[in-house]
């Protein structure tokens, strides 16, 4: 048993060190995760939050079009760049579509789990003026991400005619709104 305990305890503390782990901040008796500058953290290990944002502060600078993306996509449209991100968007705002962007971290749990229910969304709403985008958030960038306000994921954001319309951030709200296990909607109906 001492053994076990020693093991644990040089584990957790090479995690620490390594920067793989940050020790939870408590404010007023809740456990938070303060994101290291560098990195997002996983939503799992935040309270619920549910946020919309004024208007004008979310606005976006069109780009120049392009016939990439496919609008007759099966699957979200993968988008790993600043470049595919404003042509994703250009080509949502010339057909009028709203945009469905989930971003997520390939390591991160809640965001696998996410993942599979969200990959059958695009063949759901065949014929819908939405367009599913899936972005890695560590790929796009500390510029984009701060820019669009994602700092933990999964994040799924609507937008329309570059605006942002909806910022969804909680693993529970995530479950129950695409039929998750793990969704407490107790915990939601307190918040």
């Amino acid at each position: 048993m001492f053994s076990r305990k020693l093991v644990l305890l040089s584990w957790s503390s090479f995690l620490v060190s390594a920067g793989a782990f940050v020790p939870p901040v408590h404010h007023n008796g809740h456990a938070s995760i303060t994101p290291s500058v560098d990195s997002i953290s996983c939503a799992r290990t935040r309270s619920f939050a549910l946020a919309t944002k004024p208007y004008e502060a979310n606005r976006l600078t069109p780009a120049k079009l392009s016939s990439n993306p496919s609008e007759k996509a099966e699957k979200p449209i993968r988008i790993d760049t600043k470049d595919e991100w404003d042509r994703a968007v250009a080509t949502a705002v010339h057909e009028d579509k709203l945009i469905v962007a989930e971003f997520r971290h390939e390591f991160c749990r809640k965001c696998m789990a996410l993942a599979g229910k969200y990959s059958k969304m695009p063949s759901l709403y065949a014929g819908k003026n939405i367009m599913f985008l899936e972005i890695d958030a560590q790929r796009i960038g500390k510029e984009l991400r701060t820019h669009l306000g994602v700092n933990v994921v999964p994040t799924v954001q609507l937008w329309k005619n570059l605006r942002k319309l909806e910022v969804y951030v909680c693993p529970d709200l995530l479950c129950i709104l695409f039929n998750l296990p793990g969704a407490s909607r107790r915990k939601l109906k307190r918040t």
